[in-house]
């Protein structure tokens, strides 16, 4: 048996690392240890020292009970702190001087990286995401190094490893695996294996405390790469041919047998319109229970972990689940019933940072349920979501009229260009004349895009929502290249030819009260964007803080004095304005600054002064 680490970095996403769940059924056939780990290898690392000492503990001195010392070990070797060698002295005995000596060079040992041989795993695969997580990514590699055997075991895969693998590979010096899995020989095993295909291991994410916006989804694919070759897009690279049709049934068969049955289906086809096998897509979406109007009759977390561990599969993980849910449900009791239901915890559970077997959590939750009845069913509407949107230009009577028959929800349109707009409104009216009332898209800016263009699009959604009833979200995506020579890739710090600094920055300002996205208000659309294309670019003009707290300086009359001095100035020295675009008052001569002074002391403003609403005019003074 080969000890395997799945590791994603210590960045927030939404989707669960789909390759990691892959490789974990695959090697967990071949009856390996697979632990899956986000970020904090330190602290994995730590806990799995601290299970390992106090085992060799136990053979010395056979009167030591683990559960009464684990958690002491663990802190100690995190802090070093004498306070938990004096709790460990009073649980062990005539050998505790043996014991401490151990301890002190564990934690001497670990402070410097010198991991134990015992605990080195034998494989070790990272995922990549996005190339502006270049610096954590690359940083996460270089800390995994010291826990492997063998440094030619440790590979690394994902969307910026397959974008950037020889700039990773000569600074990391392990391993890229680019593009798909297709072929288990690229990861040094003897066999021919297409990894892609296995279906993902659910279970592993209940190893880790974070919890992905989508863990409640079914996420594959029903088909691979796509037909176009867009300039500002991976997928050619990532996923460099077409593949027409992928069977989801078997996937999520499996997936309702091995793991919890899932509400959402989360479909990551970059082109499913191109397929000609669509029509058969479509029935096998509905096949799996996800046609129009479809309710799935779920289980609580809490009911569907308990009896998932009674089944005895992927007892560890399914352990860890239950017991983050036991320690959630009891958190939401009210005082007297919080009182009984941890008086039934302590019963079963002697640690705090360690799972307790799985016969305690059987035990824990069924005295749990005798008295609070925790086995209930719930009915929720279920949702087919191609996240990755669809091809306007694709889109016809047929393939609307069959997407109308499953449980789209929301169906997603690309529309990238202003260029575009009469097939993605063709698209749109598609749409509505098939009932499909809940849409949104992805508005890509700061590519070859103008800013102007970017309105235009925001404002047809808003039109479009009006003429046919429709609910539109629509999300401006920042590009990023995926690499330039420049190196920008790394820092997100890209800006378009048409764009600068103050302009980015202003949208970045705008979405925050929306978390990124815009619905179909038309007077919030015009506060926050402007009733015509003049009004957006003043807005993008404006200082920051006045646009992220609009009603303070609003209500303070800042906005309306700042407005005047802008409109005046940019009818009779618009050169002037040039300066806020540069986005650094610092470069701005003393000679304009004076001469301008009461227009850029509004740019002087901050955040925490309209907070503290503690204005005074003459306060603000260029900064040193």
């Amino acid at each position: 048996m080969k000890r395997i680490l799945l590791y994603e970095p210590r960045y927030k996403n939404k989707y669960p690392p789909l390759g990691l769940m892959k490789l974990s059924s695959y090697h967990k056939t071949l009856g390996d240890e697979v632990i899956f780990v986000k970020g904090n290898i330190k602290e994995v690392y730590l806990k799995q020292l601290s299970v390992y000492l106090v085992d060799r503990f136990t053979k010395i001195e056979n009167d030591i009970i683990p559960e009464t010392i684990l958690d002491n070990v663990f802190y100690y070797l995190k802090t070093g702190r004498t306070i938990y060698l004096e709790a460990i002295e009073n649980n062990v005995g005539f050998f505790f001087p043996t014991i401490e000596s151990w301890l002190r060079k564990a934690f001497r040992d670990a402070r410097k990286n010198k991991i134990i041989d015992d605990l080195k795993w034998d494989r070790i695969y990272v995922t990549t995401l996005f190339t502006f997580y270049w610096d954590i990514t690359i940083s996460s590699i270089k800390e995994l190094k010291p826990y492997i055997k063998n440094s030619s075991n440790m590979f690394v895969g994902g969307v910026m490893a397959s974008v950037l693998s020889e700039e990773i590979e000569n600074i990391t010096g392990v391993q890229v695996v680019n593009g798909l899995l297709t072929d288990s020989k690229r990861i040094g095993l003897t066999t021919n294996d297409n990894i892609d295909l296995v279906t993902p291991d659910y279970s592993i994410l209940h190893q880790i405390s974070y919890t992905y916006p989508e863990w409640d989804s079914y996420i594959t694919y029903a088909t691979r790469g796509c037909i176009r070759k867009c300039k500002f897009c991976a997928v050619p690279i990532i996923e460099p041919d077409y593949v027409s049709y992928i069977d989801i049934k078997k996937t999520v068969k499996e997936i309702d047998s091995k793991y919890y049955i899932r509400r959402k289906l989360l479909l990551l086809d970059n082109n499913v319109l191109a397929s000609p096998f669509f029509k058969d897509i479509i029935n096998d979406i509905i096949e799996v229970g996800f046609f129009r109007g479809a309710k799935l009759k779920q289980k609580t977390k809490l009911y569907s972990f308990y009896l998932l561990l009674k089944k005895g599969t992927n007892s560890f993980e399914y352990s860890v689940a239950l017991w983050k849910e036991i320690l959630n449900f009891v958190k939401q009791l009210n005082l007297s019933n919080k009182k009984i239901a941890s008086d039934i915890l302590d019963k079963y559970f002697k640690t705090d940072n360690f799972v307790p077997n799985s016969f305690s959590l059987i035990q824990c939750f069924e005295e749990l349920d005798r008295n609070f009845d925790i086995r209930k069913i719930t009915y929720k509407k279920r949702t087919v979501d191609f996240n990755q949107g669809i091809d306007s230009r694709l889109c016809n009577e047929e393939n609307m009229r069959l997407l109308s028959k499953i449980a789209i929800q929301p169906l997603r349109i690309a529309f990238d260009h202003w260029s575009l707009r009469d097939i993605y409104i063709n698209a749109i009216r598609l749409s509505a004349k098939y009932k499909i009332r809940n849409l949104s898209n992805y508005l890509l800016y700061n590519f070859e895009d103008k800013p102007e263009d970017l309105w235009n699009r925001l404002e047809l959604n808003i039109k479009l929502c009006e003429e046919f009833d429709l609910i539109i979200y629509s999300f401006p995506m920042r590009y990023s290249p995926i690499n330039d020579e420049q190196k920008l890739y790394q820092t997100r710090k890209y800006i378009g030819k048409n764009w600068n600094r103050k302009y980015i920055r202003a949208i970045q300002l705008i979405l925050n009260s929306t978390k990124g996205k815009v619905g179909r208000n038309r007077s919030f659309f015009e506060r926050a964007f402007g009733k015509n294309i003049s009004e957006f670019f003043e807005i993008l003009h404006m200082p920051d803080s006045y646009i992220l707290l609009r009603d303070i300086a609003e209500k303070e009359g800042l906005t309306d004095n700042w407005r005047s001095l802008y409109r005046e100035i940019k009818e009779e020295d618009p050169e002037i304005i040039g300066y806020i675009e540069n986005y650094d008052l610092s470069l701005i001569p003393d000679k304009i600054l004076i001469t301008y002074k009461d227009f850029f002391n509004h740019y002087y403003c901050k955040y925490d002064d309209l907070l503290s609403i503690k204005l005074n005019e003459g306060r603000y003074r260029k900064s040193s």
